[in-house]
C-alpha cells in the first residue's frame, strides 16, 4: 500500500505556474495576473505577477487586447519561460504598430528641429512602411514587440532580398535601419535583446554612377530653358555647383552672392551640418541672374510656386518628381537619374583636366577617395605623356 502511494505521489507533475486570466477591479482596473514559481527563492513557491490593461474607450477591444496578452503569456508559460529567470522588456506587450507610429512622430519632430533631414524621415517612413506590409501578408500587423525578433527581422530581409529582387546595397540599407529601430525600441524597454545581433551585410559591388552624354545633357537643359526655367535652375545647380537636393530646398535668396560668385550653404542646410561655400561657375550665373530677378533676400531659393523664389520651400522630393516627369516627357533612358546630373558634373570637371583635389572641394567632399569614384578607368595611358619621364 505504501509503495502504491509512492509510486502514485512520483507521477503527479509539479505545478510550476497558473495560467494567466483577465481580472477587472473597480473603476475600469483592468489587469493581467498569473502565478509562477520563483526558483531564485530559497523557499520556491508560486508567486502573483499582474500587468496592468491600459484603459480604451471601446471594452470590446479592450477586452480583445488583453485576452491577446493573456494568450502569448500562456504560450511563453507552456514553453517552460520563467519570469525570474528571464525577464521580459517591461513595454514588451505594446503593439508593434503603435510602437511605429510613436517612432515616426519623434522622428518628425528632430526634422522640424533641424537635427535629422528630411530625406532621413522619408527613408525611414519606407523602411516602416514595407515592414508593415510584410507583416500584414503573415497576419502578424497586430503583433506585440515581443515578437520582434530575430527570426522575424531575418525574414523581413530577406524577404526585401529576395523575393522583392533589391540588390545588396538595398538590403544593406534596410539592415542598418533595422539596427537603428532595434537600438530605439531597446531604449524604449520595448525589447531587451538586439534581434540585428550577428546579422551580416551583403558584399555589394562598386556604385553604377551613370554618366549622362554631352548631346543629351544639352537637349535636356535647352528643353527646360524653354519649357521649365525655375526648373533649369535647380538641375544647373546640381551640375554645375554640385549642390544636394535637400540643400537647395531649405536656400534662401541671401545665400546667394553673385557679386562674389559664392553660395553659402549654411550649417543647418548642408549635409555634414558645416558652413561651406561653392563657387559660382561662369555657366551657371546667368541662370541665376534670372532666377533671382525681383527675388527677396528672405524668400526661399525655391519655393512651392513653381520652384520660382518665394515664402514656402519646396520638398526635396519634389526635385525628384519633376525629373521622373521630365524623363517620360524628353523619353530619356531609366538609368538617368536626378544624381547623374551631380555625378556627371564630378566626372566632366575631372575628364577636363581639373586636379582632383579642386573637385573634392568644390564637391565638399570629406575625402578624395571619394571624389576619385568618379574617375573612368581607361585602357591605358598615351606614350606622350610618360615617355621619358622615368629616369634610370
Amino acid at each position: 500500500m505504501g509503495n502504491s502511494q509512492n509510486n502514485t505521489t512520483s507521477r503527479i507533475p509539479i505545478v510550476d505556474f497558473v495560467p494567466a486570466e483577465i481580472k477587472k477591479g473597480k473603476k475600469g482596473n483592468w489587469r493581467i495576473e498569473y502565478y509562477v514559481v520563483d526558483p531564485t527563492s530559497n523557499y520556491p513557491n508560486l508567486k502573483r505577477i499582474q500587468h496592468r490593461v491600459r484603459p480604451m474607450a471601446n471594452q470590446r477591444e479592450r477586452e480583445r487586447f488583453a485576452k491577446r496578452i493573456c494568450y502569448e503569456i500562456n504560450r511563453k508559460l507552456d514553453r517552460g519561460w520563467n519570469k525570474f529567470i528571464e525577464d521580459e522588456a517591461s513595454n514588451s506587450f505594446v503593439m508593434l504598430k503603435d510602437v511605429i507610429k510613436k517612432y515616426l512622430k519623434e522622428i518628425d519632430k528632430q526634422v522640424k528641429d533641424n537635427s535629422l533631414r528630411e530625406d532621413t524621415l522619408r527613408a525611414y517612413r519606407s523602411y516602416l512602411s514595407n515592414l508593415e506590409k510584410y507583416l500584414k501578408t503573415r497576419d502578424q500587423q497586430d503583433m506585440f514587440c515581443l515578437k520582434f525578433n530575430r527570426q522575424l527581422v531575418g525574414g523581413f530581409l530577406d524577404h526585401i532580398y529576395f523575393d522583392r529582387n533589391n540588390s545588396p546595397r538595398t538590403y544593406n540599407n534596410y539592415l542598418g535601419f533595422m539596427s537603428v529601430f532595434s537600438k530605439y525600441l531597446i531604449r524604449k524597454d520595448h525589447i531587451n535583446v538586439n534581434p540585428v545581433a550577428g546579422l551580416q551585410k551583403k558584399p555589394k559591388g562598386e556604385k553604377k554612377r551613370t554618366v549622362i552624354p554631352d548631346k543629351d545633357l544639352k537637349e535636356i537643359f535647352d528643353y527646360l530653358k524653354l519649357n521649365d526655367h525655375p526648373y533649369s535652375v535647380a538641375c544647373a545647380m546640381m551640375y554645375f555647383g554640385l549642390i544636394r537636393r535637400t540643400e537647395m530646398s531649405k536656400m534662401l535668396v541671401s545665400d546667394i552672392s553673385l557679386s562674389k560668385r559664392l553660395i553659402l550653404v549654411r550649417p543647418e542646410v548642408s549635409k555634414n551640418g558645416n558652413s561651406q561655400t561653392v563657387t559660382i561657375l561662369e555657366e551657371l550665373l546667368p541662370y541665376l541672374i534670372t532666377h533671382l530677378n525681383g527675388a527677396h533676400n528672405s524668400d526661399f531659393l525655391f519655393s512651392q510656386n513653381g520652384l520660382n523664389t518665394g515664402m514656402k520651400r519646396t520638398k526635396p522630393k519634389f526635385f525628384s518628381d519633376q525629373w521622373t516627369r521630365l524623363k517620360k516627357k524628353m523619353n530619356l533612358p531609366s538609368q538617368y537619374h536626378l544624381y547623374s546630373l551631380k555625378d556627371t558634373g564630378i566626372t566632366n570637371l575631372l575628364r577636363a583636366g581639373v586636379p582632383a583635389i579642386h573637385v573634392r572641394d568644390h564637391a565638399r567632399h570629406s575625402d578624395i577617395a571619394m571624389t576619385q569614384k568618379y574617375t573612368p578607368m581607361s585602357g591605358g595611358v598615351s606614350g606622350e605623356f610618360l615617355d621619358g619621364k622615368l629616369k634610370m
